[in-house]
């Protein structure tokens, strides 16, 4: 026995044994990620020291790593090492509560991490494809650049093009470019691009599993389970959405054949080859996310033949979220409605983020979208617009190539538009599976609230997974719970008040300066998405309810957009956005709404002010600004 009572226990033999029980070293585990995300807010790794009593876990000291090995790939020594918003600007532009970065945060990276199945690309671990810097999410452009290289070919200019944002290209020294490695690249791509395939085929399926599963969650009576079921139940949930997570990288890359019709249509269009290839898949239709704004633009036409509907939509009376009362049962619009929530209820504006209310809890946007509608621009027109552009590039093409290449872009041609739509819906189901995560967590909350751990059952979301975990397992009374939520909604309050660099080169942040053509000024210049050219006064908007209540006609100018801003491409002239990619879902739904597109237009949102006129070339990837209206 020592002076200070340890007593040293002589174990030959036995050195091998666990001093710790698996149930032990799990509650151990929970702990230091309780401060891993309260200390480090889950980015900055800690030194935590612990002493166990036989009873308890004591927690003697927490402090920051400063040193860790930066993992990268022999090819990129000597390279920046580039971070880009680009990739997540268009779904995550914002500072994510702690419940859902967490949630983010090992979601993206599983993703990541199977980007490249069915390739036989031998991934090496360790690598990080996603960073947090001032709350928002970056992703790792040196890297992708690299491995889409090694893995199919693909230069980096043209992954940055895919990905958006405002990053170099990456230098491919020539040692990388033997025969031998382009073969081996080549097959790669292939055994690709036929594996995305037997995805595609198999999508239906998969789908329809998704919504069983989302239909079995959301009939279970959380309220009669124990905490303990409860938190066995988020545990299925999340394994759930990560087997999802490698069907669904996979399936956004189906649409990537519009590459192949570029590389075609080059031989003869030159650098008007993406113009065309933009006008051979204007209204191919079969994308949800373009079909949302479709139906609600329906809805809108109904209203007129629904008298009540009508009069209550242009009533001084009008409140969005008293609809259901406020609208008689056997309403057509009402049920019109009723069932566009069933197809749609599960999305939202920026809807990754699950703490924001989904439309069928709170359809006020949807709504506000219909009422700016009725009367405006009518479905058969668009068809209409649709039908005479597509068309016009299908005349080019049939006059400069022969018959068996233009059998060839037809096919590749019907293959992007499916791949485009597949790639939409395997987002959808994606935001599917967020709805039972939504509900476990709201019912979290209650019990909170009820138990007076936190004031609104809101509050759950500013807590991470493991303080949820050592509630509801009793390891925690949750004694600072209530200080750690207040302390966490400052902090994204301050976060989300700065202005995020573009990109973090070799950890220094950088705002890229905007790109003018050498012979205007006047004009920005971007990257072409959909063809045209359309002129407008420009709107300005941050988020899409604030585009609900303006006229048809505008120049929509915004940072980025999801999938719940393209109702507002309805009654657009033209779609400017700050960052964005080829494939993003701005681009592809533009391109289906058949309006000009140019995206990745740096500092757009500084050099364009409402109500100015402004041009749009989709064809040659401009922007000019005309002057005050």
């Amino acid at each position: 026995m020592t002076p200070n009572g340890t007593a040293l226990v002589e174990q030959s033999g036995k050195a091998e044994l666990a001093v710790l029980t698996t149930d032990q070293l799990s509650q151990l585990g929970r702990l230091v990620m309780r401060i891993f995300h309260t200390l480090g807010e889950g980015e900055q790794h800690q030194d935590v020291e612990w002493v166990y009593t036989g009873d308890e876990f004591i927690v003697t000291q927490a402090r920051p790593v400063t040193v860790l090995a930066n993992r990268t790939l022999p090819e990129l020594q000597g390279e920046d090492e580039t971070w880009t918003a680009g990739n997540f600007r268009d779904s995550v532009p914002m500072v994510l509560p702690a419940l859902s970065r967490g949630f983010a945060s090992f979601h993206i990276e599983n993703i990541m991490h199977h980007a490249f199945d069915g390739s036989g690309y031998p991934l090496p671990e360790g690598l990080n494809f996603r960073r947090l810097y001032q709350g928002r999410f970056y992703c790792n452009a040196s890297l992708l650049q690299w491995l889409w290289y090694d893995v199919a070919g693909i230069e980096p200019v043209a992954t940055n093009v895919n990905l958006g944002g405002h990053q170099a290209a990456i230098h491919i020294a020539d040692q990388y470019k033997t025969p031998i490695q382009k073969m081996r690249r080549s097959w790669r791509a292939m055994k690709f691009l036929r594996y995305v395939n037997q995805q595609k085929k198999s999508s239906p399926a998969l789908f329809a599993e998704v919504q069983t599963y989302v239909d079995q969650m959301m009939a279970k009576d959380l309220d009669s389970l124990s905490d303990a079921e409860l938190l066995a139940l988020t545990t299925q949930i999340d394994q759930r959405i990560a087997e999802y997570d490698a069907p669904f990288i996979t399936l956004t890359s189906a649409s990537g054949t519009i590459a192949i019709i570029i590389q075609i249509l080059e031989k003869k269009f030159g650098t008007r080859a993406p113009v065309i290839a933009n006008a051979l898949l204007v209204g191919k239709g079969g994308i949800t996310s373009a079909d949302q704004g479709y139906d609600l633009l329906a809805l809108a036409e109904q209203v007129s033949d629904d008298p009540v509907a009508l009069a209550w939509f242009q009533s001084a009376s009008y409140l969005p979220a008293r609809w259901c009362a406020a609208l008689p049962d056997d309403s057509p619009f009402k049920q019109a409605f009723q069932q566009y929530l069933q197809r749609y209820g599960h999305r939202a504006v920026y809807e990754i983020d699950f703490t924001r209310p989904r439309w069928s809890e709170d359809p006020s946007y949807l709504l506000d979208t219909i009422r700016n509608a009725i009367g405006k621009q009518q479905l058969k027109t668009i068809r209409a617009q649709q039908q005479a552009r597509a068309e016009q590039a299908w005349a080019e093409v049939n006059q400069a190539f022969p018959w068996l290449t233009r059998k060839l872009i037809r096919l590749f041609a019907r293959r992007a538009a499916e791949g485009a739509a597949v790639r939409e819906m395997a987002k959808s189901n994606y935001i599917k599976l967020l709805m039972p995560v939504r509900a476990v967590t709201l019912e979290i909350g209650r019990r909170l609230v009820e138990r007076g751990m936190m004031s609104a059952r809101s509050d759950v979301f500013h807590c991470d997974h493991y303080d949820l975990a050592a509630l509801l397992s009793h390891e925690w009374d949750g004694q600072s719970l209530g200080r750690n939520v207040e302390q966490r909604k400052r902090q994204q309050q301050q976060l989300q008040a700065c202005s995020p660099p573009d990109v973090i080169v070799n950890n220094t942040p950088k705002r890229v300066a905007p790109r003018m053509t050498s012979n205007n000024a006047r004009q920005l210049q971007g990257v072409a998405v959909a063809s045209g050219v359309a002129t407008g006064p420009a709107h300005v908007a941050l988020t899409p309810e604030q585009g609900t209540h303006i006229s048809t006609g505008y120049v929509l100018v915004t940072p980025s957009t999801d999938p719940g801003w393209t109702p507002l491409f309805l009654h657009a002239s033209a779609l400017v956005m700050e960052t964005g990619g080829y494939l993003s879902h701005g681009a592809i739904v533009a391109r289906e709404y058949g309006i000009p597109a140019v995206v990745n237009v740096a500092g757009v949102m500084d050099k364009i002010k409402g109500g100015m006129s402004v041009m749009v070339d989709g064809d040659q990837g401009a922007v000019e600004i005309l002057g005050e209206l």
